[in-house]
Formats: structure tokens, sequence, C-alpha cells
């Protein structure tokens, strides 16, 4: 096994003699990985083609326009056959844990988390969290004012006529904004904020079910956001909810997690 670790200037650091050596490794058929920017070196190679990879979003548009053989994807890593790739930061933790969990178990590898306190593992279904301000640039104010009003009342969202209104903009031009720098409307880009809050509560309710926390460790769903719990489980229809990246049967639910989600749609209102 091969692993490239990234750092800066990786473009002045991948000569030729790097790309030989990865090349070599590869016709030899041994796995090969990368982390951070070391993404860019497999990719120099020419080992990555026709592969789904990951890399530090600070490095995606630029990289992925220059190698568009290689499917590079926002995720927080990926394992495509024998290639394995890392987006940085604590990202290979994850990785490392997931390999263990596949290898030795979930016990196994709850107890190599703790060690590192880490209060949940996150999985290759993840993505990373790329900053407003990255993916629009500068010079959109009321764009990143109204991201950012939005971030900060995810639990008690706010109509989007108060926060046009507050940014002295017309709801019209908001949606405008939205749709030409980011391709969606404000409405959606305020559900996608709350169900990825909704869905990090899921995480943590089946970590919690795989007996990877102590008891007590339970995250306390407050206001809406137990509403919007229940709403992502059953987002797919009675039988079956979203769950990392495949779908689970709600019958192998854990029944207060079941009970949640049908009260909190019965009702209407905060079963918690």
């Amino acid at each position: 096994m091969l692993i490239v670790c990234g750092g800066w200037q990786v473009r002045e650091a991948v000569d030729d003699k790097v790309v030989s050596v990865i090349r070599r490794f590869a016709a030899q058929g041994v796995p090969l990985g990368a982390i951070c920017t070391g993404t860019f070196a497999l990719a120099k190679a020419g080992v990555l083609n026709g592969y789904r990879c990951a890399i530090h979003w600070e490095n995606l548009l630029s990289i992925s326009e220059e190698f568009p053989k290689t499917k590079f994807t926002s995720d927080l890593f990926v394992l495509d056959r024998d290639r394995f790739t890392c987006s940085g930061g604590t990202a290979p933790l994850d990785f490392m844990c997931h390999l263990i969990r596949h290898k030795g178990g979930k016990s196994l590898a709850a107890d190599v988390s703790e060690q590192f306190i880490v209060d949940r593992l996150r999985d290759n279904g993840d993505r990373q969290h790329i900053p407003l301000l990255a993916r629009i640039g500068t010079g959109h104010e009321t764009l990143v004012d109204a991201a950012l009003s939005m971030e900060s009342n995810i639990e008690n969202p706010r109509s989007l006529e108060n926060l046009a209104d507050e940014l002295g903009v017309s709801l019209r031009h908001l949606e405008r904004l939205f749709k030409r720098y980011l391709n969606t409307t404000p409405a959606q880009y305020y559900l996608d904020l709350r169900l990825r809050r909704a869905r990090e509560l899921l995480l943590a309710n089946q970590y919690e079910r795989d007996g990877s926390h102590r008891a007590g460790s339970m995250p306390k769903l407050r206001g809406r956001m137990s509403m919007l719990y229940a709403e992502a489980i059953l987002s797919l229809g009675s039988s079956k909810y979203l769950y990392g990246s495949g779908v689970m049967n709600i019958r192998n639910m854990m029944l207060g997690t079941a009970l949640l989600a049908i009260a909190g749609s019965a009702l209407a209102n905060d079963p918690a």
C-alpha cells in the first residue's frame, strides 16, 4: 500500500520522479491512497483515470478541471476499488475507523474512536462542508448575509419574507441571487441546511444504537428540529428512510426512534 500525503505547493512537489514512482507501484498492483492534496499526485500520474476520489475543498474546483477523466467529489473520503483518497483535516481518522469497522467490526472501531475522543464517526456518505465564500467568491454580500442568517436560525427558521426585509431587498431579488450563484432557491437552500442538521442527529442516534457511545451521550432534540428529524426519517415513505448512502427499513429502527417519527408527523408538534 502506498499513501501520498499532501500539503502546500503540491504542484511544485510533484515532479517527474514522483510521478514515475507512483506509476511503478500502480503497475505492480499496489493499492494507492492519498491524503488531502496528495490526490493531485495520483491524478497527475494518471492512476485515477476512471476513478472517484476526494480532495480538500480548497482545491476541488481547480484540480477537477485539470483532470477531466477523474471524478472528483466533495465526499470526506472515497474508497473506489484499489484507490482510496481523503479530503484532509480529520477525514483520514474517519477513513481509518471505516476500514477498522469493515475488518474488525463496529466494537473495535468504536474503541479506537473513543481513544481519539471522537464523538461520531463520519462515513463515506458524509461530505465536506464547503464555506459559502469558497463557492461564490467575494462581492456578494447580500447572498452571504442571507446564508449566514439561515445557518444561525436552523432550529427555528425565519420566513424568507422577513429575511429579505432585513437585508433590504425584495424576495424576488433574493431568489434571483440564489438561482444565479448557487443554482437553487432560498427555500431549498434553507431546507438543505436543516436536513443536513437532521441527518447529523440521525447519525448520532445510529451511533448510539450501535453501542459506540456511553449511556447519556444521546443528543437531545429541541424545538422544531425534532419535527425535522421525524420528517427526514419518513421522507422516503412509511417503510424506509435514508441513512448515509443507503436505505434502512423502518422495521429495523429503534422503537423510540420510530415512535418519535410517527408521533411528530401525526401530532404536528414537538414530541421531544
